[in-house]
């Protein structure tokens, strides 16, 4: 349940800050509750004492504890504490499921949980896939699907169940390379089938959502655990030419989306991104070292727009170094980086 939320999103925000200068709410979701019973049970294992419970194992968390500590010492600075304690909540249901994660799983559960994972991936692509084809965002037996489509006539990029484009796109391009590795791994043919299936259905959903950072990240993480996987042995030629000729396959099929989203007109929104960083730098040069709080970048945001940046379009940054800097502080961005 936990790992299939991801893509899904299985949520509802309770007190919910629409009056707020961006809205958000305290975010409750499938992850919460089964993230609850899982320590519950791990909990009650331990004190059972029939069986030894797997201990908790803090040192590979280090910096994400440093890292969600310094964040959280940042609503002292919060000008809206209640939109920063939300953000710290969510920050630290993140680390918890790290912590689970890292602690409680034995190798088969490893296996089960890529499963899933594969199987998330699965369900995600066609919804992208199946969103495009139609053309149109679309709802059936609970689950919705959403795109982006800023002009009429502009290409439609689908961002799934996800809901934005981007974040679709960040999700695949993050997802899909450990997917990768479970198919090389030595797992049953099931295992295998549904990996292979979730790298052939997300490749093209990746490629479907013109979200060219998650294209980037899938590109850099490919490269790392290529060259790892290589140098332990593990890369077989016949996957890596298989691999090869998918991606050739999936560039032939869909070359000309790829092309028109890195050479044609993108209605300013790489170069709208500048003027981000810009507020952004302005913003870390005043609160360096404490930031203005998690989650209070938006509220803040008011009191950086000069009037050199009349006309541009104002959000949040589209950075998260540069967004984590700003929010948290220097020690929060190196613990992170």
């Amino acid at each position: 349940a936990v790992v299939l939320d991801i893509p899904l999103m299985w949520d509802i925000n309770l007190f919910y800050r629409g009056d707020a200068p961006y809205p958000g709410g305290l975010n409750v979701s499938i992850t919460t509750l089964a993230l609850a019973g899982l320590y519950a049970l791990w909990i009650a294992r331990a004190l059972a004492g029939r069986r030894p419970a797997p201990p908790l194992r803090l040192r590979e968390a280090i910096a994400a504890l440093v890292y969600v500590g310094l964040t959280t010492l940042s609503l002292a600075v919060a000008e809206d504490r209640t939109l920063a304690l939300f953000g710290t909540l969510l920050l630290v249901q993140s680390l918890l499921v790290f912590l689970y994660f890292s602690s409680a799983l034995s190798r088969t559960d490893l296996w089960f949980v890529m499963s899933a994972l594969a199987l998330g991936v699965v369900l995600e692509s066609v919804a992208v896939i199946a969103s495009y084809y139609v053309g149109h965002d679309f709802a059936f037996a609970g689950v919705e699907g959403h795109g982006y489509d800023a002009e009429p006539g502009s290409l439609y990029r689908p961002g799934g169940t996800i809901g934005s484009p981007n974040v679709a796109g960040s999700f695949l391009g993050i997802v899909l390379v450990p997917v990768l590795m479970l198919f090389v791994s030595p797992v049953s043919r099931g295992v295998r089938l549904l990996a292979g299936a979730a790298i052939a259905l997300g490749l093209v959903a990746l490629v479907l959502t013109g979200s060219r950072g998650g294209w980037l990240a899938f590109a850099v993480a490919l490269v790392v655990m290529g060259l790892a996987a290589a140098n332990r042995g593990l890369l077989r030629p016949s996957v890596a030419l298989g691999g090869l000729v998918l991606t050739g396959l999936v560039a032939i099929l869909l070359g000309d989306i790829v092309v028109t989203r890195l050479t044609g007109d993108d209605g300013g929104a790489a170069a709208s991104r500048i003027p981000l960083m810009e507020i952004a730098w302005e913003m870390i040069r005043d609160n360096t070292y404490f930031g203005v709080g998690v989650n209070n970048f938006s509220v803040v945001l008011p009191d950086f727009v000069g009037p050199r940046f009349t006309g541009v379009w104002v959000a949040i940054v589209h950075n998260q170094y540069m967004l984590i800097w700003a929010e948290a502080g220097v020690g929060a961005l190196l613990a992170f980086l």
